[in-house]
């Protein structure tokens, strides 16, 4: 297997075309964020008006290793996919799935799955689905103005720390910039938590488990000493399990109250 196997490779382009070529980049992306916000608002604020708050469902993009029904077999191809600087995170409790790198979009796992595959490697794609989180309107304002902030930040963490895991891998930052990024975000994280604490309504209590959770998987990264881009790499899968377990459990809740 090649080296730093589940990495994104990013292409390059000639210097002559960078400067044109940021410009464009630069007005696109600021289009789409415009336009995004502009969606995600309508929808926040058409849901808000039924009563509602409501985010959409979201899929993660595991890149799997092998499937073990034995705990011990499990581990064993964990510590291997480890060594290869994958994440090695065990996934499910009856069947487990011995994860390599969870990826933000669907086009990146594809890639890094192809590449193993080619390389003579068992590798699939899996996807762990977050369902669509809906929220009843809080009679407080102030409440439903937090609740609309705050419901979209475990899936921002997420893609904040995908962007520094990949920054680390093209070595972009220095682990010790990486570090420092993660124990930013952690610290965030815990303020969503308390802020969230600090109200009864059951979306605020889901998200103040859900936060604390996530704050507490990124100090634990923030304090890693050796292999950062493989602990990132795990950490992500973690991430992406607690919001899907988190998640799914909310809006179990939600149907057997409603």
């Amino acid at each position: 297997m090649q080296e730093e196997p589940y990495i994104i490779e990013k292409k390059r382009k000639s210097p002559k075309y960078k400067t044109v070529r940021r410009i464009y980049a630069g007005r696109l992306i600021a289009a789409i964020v415009i336009i995004c916000l502009l969606v995600i608002g309508g929808v926040l604020w058409f849901s808000y008006s039924d009563g509602k708050l409501f985010v959409a469902a979201r899929e993660y993009r595991y890149v799997s290793m092998g499937k073990y029904g034995d705990i011990s077999a499990a581990s064993k191809r964990a510590d291997d996919v480890i060594k290869s600087g994958g994440a090695g995170y065990l996934y499910g409790k009856s069947e487990y799935k011995v994860m390599a790198a969870c990826y933000a979009d669907k086009s990146d796992a594809d890639e890094v799955c192809a590449r193993l595959v080619s390389a003579g490697e068992t590798a699939e794609v899996f996807t762990a689905s977050r369902p669509a989180i809906s929220a009843e309107k809080p009679k407080s304002k102030a409440i439903a103005a937090l609740l609309k902030e705050m419901l979209p930040k475990p899936d921002e963490l997420f893609d904040e720390l995908y962007a520094v895991s990949v920054k680390a891998d093209t070595k972009e930052i220095s682990e010790a910039a990486a570090l420092y990024a993660v124990l930013k975000m952690s610290v965030t994280a815990a303020s969503y938590a308390e802020k969230c604490s600090e109200h009864e309504e059951r979306a605020c209590i889901y998200l103040s488990k859900l936060l604390g959770e996530i704050s507490e998987s990124l100090d634990k990264l923030a304090r890693t000493e050796k292999n950062v881009a493989q602990s990132v790499k795990y950490t992500l899968c973690e991430i992406a399990d607690i919001i899907c377990v988190r998640s799914e459990e909310f809006a179990n809740k939600s149907k057997n109250l409603s």
